[in-house]
């Protein structure tokens, strides 16, 4: 300034006139002034460049507090030199407090962080806005962070992306006043795009963790459907979910919805598991869920239904699931976190499939413990049925049926009492004695003797009782008050005996038990039936119930084949009095007989112990006996190169019946007989034909309830799986103004491959994506979740079409090894200009449609994703003019099919949409559907169908 007073001296010495120099002294001022704002211009254009990468390197650091609050405090210095920075970031769990670093280090210390005091954090969850306090003298709802020196002014700032909290940044100075506004706005785009990068990185790792999870409960589920025991299933279920998905606990209750029982049957914790648990009725989280409510707590403090165990203190959340087929409560399945709020709403809905696989399970072990029961019941009766029928005396049948009774149901005493019409008595039949004496004759009871024996014949049901009412029939070593049960012997609706049993008084007689005892019953009244009928009635009257006993036993085996057919062989000898018997068995699908059952061979080959498949192509006259009708004598060297030899020699006579039902060839029976061929009677061979067409019957309704349950559970499983897959498609199409967006997707099967997605962008472009997996059903479905994530996890990470897919490939590469591969077109469409960039890896060629009808295929050269680690990958550029569609679709399209195999092709499809071009996008869509529809005609979908249309309408002029 000197040197210029010494230029102005010199020029008014010099004469020169005042106004010049006044116009000298402006024109400097205002270069001087621009010279300020240019470099003012240049500083904050260098600030807002540095924050534009600022979101992508939060993304990438969002795992690691320190390296991300270097990175923030970096950024915050660049705008501000406030001394003191403090960071807070969010938890996943929304009760958990956030995790605060102070100048570098994390502050872990619950007393070191009193000392600083709460912060913003609590105050801008309710108040998501930045909040300035440039005195702290004056009333504020936030208070500053404890410091040295003390903090006089300070800012704090929100972390907030689509309307969730991140975290606070707080910036401290100990002088008043020190954050000007131009400061504050600097610090607000920094929070903007570090909450941006942190919503990225929460998106990117929660699509990753639900596919990841997916997957495992996938795992979960397929390994517990497994399992058949219940007891197994129960302890390895808690095993599997404990270690897999990594809960603090897990354990399952067993629900009796008529006892109103919640019975812990497998527990994570050993000490849980040793002492057991009984949950009351309705109580707790759990007692709820047994009512069928999913109950989910994430903090239990805060729930007066939990009920603390002393065994399980860390548990601050809690999952409770109901295990429930057709509306049913089997069990509940309950899962324990030692973190508040660990639970989300995704988790629950991942969980309630994995309860649901548990649920089916359970029910599948329940099914099998009952097949097993019922097979053991029908094992134990069948050997009753087989000593009684070897009986011809009245005495042999009830010692018999007595002494099985015991054996077989573990009763301490049993009593058969045969009612005389004629006298009105009760017959007590010889009984045996101490060692191996027998009391010859039997003896005659009073009604009134027998208080137990007199209540079931007049009520002609079960009854129980106690001992004492056993009256003179009771021993002496039986306690009165020892349970008792009479079951009342009928045939021909009249009752013609009890059997009369007692217990120990320790010792409740289980279900099974019980049925056994009823069917020792029913045993007992066929053989005391028999034995009761005179000699000239016995074959007539054996031939009624023979075929009964046999419709009653496959009417009440379960519907497992081999049990079914295993039961047949063992009555036919039992009931015709052959001396074996085999089943061969039609397969249709493999063209095959299976030899599973046979009775009476040798021991290798009974009971299928080891089943055989015979080709008839091998042995050319099972066919023909196949194709007869009624009973054949086959020659025995004919059989016996079947490898059916009998366990014992002199047999004279094999017949065959062909077993056959609704017109269907179900496979072939054969018995063996030592005597000639006129030695079975007419009445027997009768019996062996109403037994094939009982058999036959059988292996048909066997054959077609299986079918059935596999029917029902796929179907099941395909809506659980389009249910899944639905979820992950967008679920509404993004509508900016000035665009129209429409989308048909269509599955081949009930899951299929093909995908698409439509990502909004908050910079004002939307990204556009297309993809098929090269597969179909359930293993494309698979594949496309995990491509899905990938790449919205890719495109959310990039503004590069080409580098999105790269970066894709490079995943896909990595992380499957199934064989398949994902043909896409991704582009990126700048909503203000109409400009598209797109890229395209293996697709069909996307249609660029102008609003005159002009159709301009979009084919740049591409690979498909997943078969090459570095694909060659060409990213093009055009732009569409208002009335100008984007049409994307997948193979199933042009390669849709009609009834004599013609192909709908890329010329049709071309031909609707040049004749669409002035139509909205829902219009376009319709059209191309009624096309391939028309043209396809009854013909099945013969693979997923896509289709995405993107419009500009108006005239392109809108503001983002």
């Amino acid at each position: 300034m000197a040197n210029y007073y010494r230029a102005f001296g010199s020029l008014r010495a010099q004469g020169l006139a005042e106004p010049h120099w006044l116009a000298l002294a402006a024109l400097i001022g205002v270069i001087l002034a621009l010279a300020v704002c240019w470099a003012i211009a240049q500083r904050r254009s260098k600030a807002l460049m540095l924050l534009t990468g600022l979101s992508p390197r939060v993304s990438q650091l969002a795992a690691s507090p320190k390296a991300l609050y270097s990175l923030i405090e970096e950024q915050v210095r660049r705008v501000t030199d406030a001394p003191q920075i403090f960071v807070q970031l969010a938890h996943s769990s929304a009760l958990a407090q956030p995790t605060l670093i102070a100048n570098g280090q994390r502050i872990a210390d619950p007393v070191e962080r009193r000392s600083l005091g709460v912060g913003p954090y609590q105050w801008l969850q309710e108040n998501p806005h930045q909040l300035v306090l440039p005195d702290t003298r004056l009333a504020s709802p936030v208070q500053p962070f404890q410091s040295d020196p003390p903090a006089a002014s300070a800012v704090f700032t929100p972390l907030v992306a689509e309307g969730r909290l991140y975290g606070a940044i707080t910036v401290q100075s100990p002088q008043r006043r020190a954050f000007r506004r131009r400061a504050t706005a600097a610090l607000q785009l920094v929070a903007d795009q570090v909450a941006l990068g942190l919503h990225t990185a929460y998106q990117s790792q929660k699509e990753r963790d639900t596919a990841a999870q997916l997957l495992m409960i996938a795992e979960v589920s397929r390994r517990v459907a497994a399992i058949l025991d219940l007891d197994e299933l129960f302890a390895d279920t808690v095993r599997l979910v404990r270690e897999t998905l990594g809960y603090y606990h897990v354990c399952i209750f067993s629900v009796d919805v008529a006892s109103r029982e919640i019975v812990l049957q497998a527990s994570s914790s050993p000490l849980i598991e040793q002492r057991g648990l009984i949950v009351p009725w309705g109580h707790g989280l759990i007692g709820h869920a047994a009512l069928g409510e999913t109950v989910l707590v994430n903090d239990v403090r805060q729930d007066a239904r939990f009920l603390p165990d002393a065994a399980l203190e860390r548990t601050a959340a809690e999952l409770s699931l109901p295990l429930m087929v057709e509306d049913r409560v089997l069990g509940v399945l309950d899962i324990q976190s030692a973190e508040a709020g660990s639970f989300e709403p995704g988790d629950m809905s991942t969980l309630r499939i994995l309860a649901d696989q548990i649920a089916v399970a359970i029910e599948d072990s329940h099914l099998y413990r009952a097949q097993q029961e019922q097979a053991w019941i029908s094992t134990a009766l069948l050997r009753v049925a087989e000593a009684v029928a070897a009986q011809t005396t009245l005495e042999d049948i009830t010692s018999t049926t007595e002494r099985l009774t015991r054996m077989l149901t573990g009763v301490s005493f049993c009593r058969i009492l045969i009612w005389q019409q004629d006298g009105n008595v009760f017959f007590l039949p010889a009984e045996e004695g101490d060692g191996d004496t027998v009391r010859p004759e039997g003896r005659t009871l009073l009604p009134e003797s027998v208080p137990l024996a007199k209540r079931v014949r007049t009520l002609a049901i079960a009854v129980d009782g106690l001992a004492e009412d056993l009256g003179v029939c009771r021993p002496s070593d039986i306690l009165p008050e020892a349970p008792a049960i009479g079951l009342p012997i009928i045939t021909k609706g009249a009752v013609i005996g009890v059997l009369q049993v007692a217990t120990d008084p320790d010792v409740a007689l289980p279900p099974a038990q019980r049925t056994i005892l009823e069917g020792i019953a029913r045993q007992a009244a066929l053989g005391l039936d028999n034995a009761t009928l005179l000699a000239s009635q016995r074959e007539e009257a054996w031939f009624s119930t023979a075929l009964l006993q046999v419709a009653n036993v496959i009417s009440r085996t379960s519907y497992d084949l081999s049990e079914t057919v295993n039961t047949i062989v063992r009555l036919i000898p039992m009931l015709v009095g052959v001396s074996w018997c085999a089943i061969l068995v039609w397969d249709p699908d493999r063209r095959r007989y299976a030899a599973t059952s046979s009775y009476g061979l040798q021991v290798e080959l009974q009971d299928g112990a080891q089943p055989r498949e015979i080709s008839p192509d091998d042995f050319s006259w099972l066919t023909d006996l196949q194709a007869r009708s009624g009973i054949t004598s086959v020659i025995a060297p004919l059989v016996q190169d079947l490898q059916l030899e009998p366990a014992s020699e002199g047999e004279t006579e094999v017949l065959s019946m062909p077993l056959r039902a609704h017109q269907r060839d179900l496979g072939l029976l054969f018995v063996g007989n030592k005597q000639p061929a006129t030695g079975i009677s007419s009445r027997r061979l009768a019996i062996l034909n109403g037994i094939a067409g009982q058999t036959a019957l059988a292996i048909s309704a066997t054959r077609l309830y299986q079918q059935s349950v596999q029917q029902q559970r796929f179907e099941h499983e395909m809506r659980l799986a389009r249910d899944i897959q639905a979820s992950f498609l967008p679920e509404r199409c993004p509508s900016p103004p000035g665009w129209q967006i429409a989308v048909d997707w269509r599955a081949a099967r009930s899951v299929g491959g093909d995908y698409y997605d439509l990502i909004e962008f908050g910079d004002g472009t939307l990204g556009v994506s297309i993809a098929d997996v090269s597969d179909k059903g359930v293993p494309a479905a698979l594949y496309m979740a995990l491509s899905r994530s990938v790449l919205r996890a890719a495109a959310l990470d990039s503004r590069s079409p080409a580098e999105t897919l790269q970066r894709a490939n490079q995943v896909l590469m990595q992380d499957t090894r199934s064989g398949m591969f994902i043909t896409s077109i991704y582009a990126i469409i700048e909503l203000e200009t109409g400009s598209v960039r797109y890229v395209r890896a293996g697709h069909n060629p996307a249609l660029y449609v102008t609003r005159d009808g002009n159709v301009t295929l979009l084919e740049p050269v591409g690979i498909a994703l997943g078969i090459v680690t570095d694909p060659m990958l060409v990213e093009e550029t055009f732009t569409l003019e208002p009335g100008d569609m984007l049409v994307m679709y997948t193979d199933g399209v042009t390669e849709a099919w009609n009834e004599i195999d013609d192909e709908f092709g890329m010329d049709r499809l071309i031909e609707v949409v040049a004749g669409a071009a002035g139509a909205q996008a829902e219009e376009v869509i319709e059209r191309i559907h009624s096309a391939v529809q028309d043209f396809v005609g009854e013909s099945a979908q013969s693979d997923d169908y896509t289709v995405v249309v993107v419009k500009r309408e108006g005239d392109g002029k809108q503001e983002y």
